[in-house]
């Protein structure tokens, strides 16, 4: 139908080194305070997965979407004293409401 629209597909994910300290990386304060030995982890991929999405149109400007995306860090991500810790899978899911706007620009 005109109304239903599905998307799937696989992901890759990748990050600054900046970004993956922030997140995945243990510094001496934290390594002190939890007891997590020191991390740095470097740029790169940080997870690789699927995602999909199913878009509702409920008129030419008003759609309703639903999205799912699961992502299994790797890499420096994957290593990460937290993460080993923990679980190396992610997953999320969203619904959503969004509206299509144009604009005309005139010279």
């Amino acid at each position: 139908s005109d109304r239903w629209n599905l998307e799937f597909g696989p992901r890759a994910e990748f990050a600054s080194a900046s970004y993956m300290n922030k997140y995945f990386g243990v510094n001496a304060a934290q390594s002190a305070a939890s007891g997590y030995g020191l991390y740095t982890a470097n740029a790169g991929l940080k997870g690789a997965g699927a995602e999909t999405k199913l878009v509702y149109k409920l008129t030419d400007k008003w759609s309703v979407v639903g999205q799912a995306k699961f992502i299994h860090l790797v890499g420096d991500a994957g290593k990460a004293p937290l993460v080993r810790a923990g679980t190396p899978n992610m997953f999320s899911a969203s619904v959503g409401l969004t509206y299509r706007f144009t604009t005309r620009f005139s010279r």
